[in-house]
């Protein structure tokens, strides 16, 4: 049996989520968060089986979340459930300890074979995915340059875009400005990049931004 959490800010699509669950005889109990500071608190309380999470997230990116859960609770399985490609946020989400990463745009039997997948103990990989992971084993330059991005430096790079002074992205993944600065500048280095104006350029050319 099985009780799963659904983090979405948006109630209607943790109504579908709920109701598509609703057809796994496996998931006893569907909690819901809309927000970080939700998912955090009942994670916190325990008993919790399995957590789909949105990665927009309102004010910090998802990927925060996700690093916030597997500081909590290592072993929890965390399905990353995104209005983006694999090839966004696919491979960071996998390298914070993500058990899988799916589309929103999946149909929603694939959904659920995700969620019976990683509660067998397995992860669930598209292949699309599994392809850009093992690319990312290697020094080639495949995929968008911020492919070449780690999972903090994504973080930083959307906070940068939405225009949070350093200050303000210290506090909230607590780190020094020093350190937030050092992570622009190999931001800026590896997508080619000068100011903090191109970077949220880039976000939104890209569609990264939630």
């Amino acid at each position: 049996m099985m009780r799963v959490l659904i983090v979405d800010d948006h109630a209607l699509l943790r109504s579908g989520i709920k109701g598509l669950l609703g057809m796994e005889p496996r998931v006893t109990m569907v909690l819901e968060a809309a927000s970080e500071a939700e998912a955090v608190a009942c994670v916190r309380e325990g008993g919790v089986d399995l957590v789909i999470l949105d990665i927009n997230l309102p004010g910090r990116p998802g990927l925060h979340a996700l690093r916030m859960i597997r500081q909590l609770q290592p072993k929890l399985p965390v399905l990353i459930y995104s209005m983006h490609p694999e090839e966004t946020y696919g491979v960071q989400a996998m390298r914070l300890g993500a058990s899988g990463y799916i589309s929103k745009q999946a149909d929603p039997e694939e959904v659920l074979e995700a969620v019976r997948t990683i509660a067998r103990g397995r992860r669930y990989i598209p292949a699309s995915l599994a392809e850009r992971l093992l690319d990312s084993q290697f020094d080639g330059e495949e995929g968008p340059p911020h492919a070449r991005l780690s999972a903090r430096e994504l973080e930083i790079m959307l906070m940068i875009a939405a225009g949070q002074p350093p200050a303000a992205i210290a506090e909230a993944l607590s780190i020094s400005t020093t350190t937030v600065s050092t992570h622009r500048v190999r931001i800026l280095r590896k997508l080619g990049l000068k100011a903090n104006a191109e970077i949220a350029r880039y976000v939104v050319e890209h569609g990264l931004a939630g």
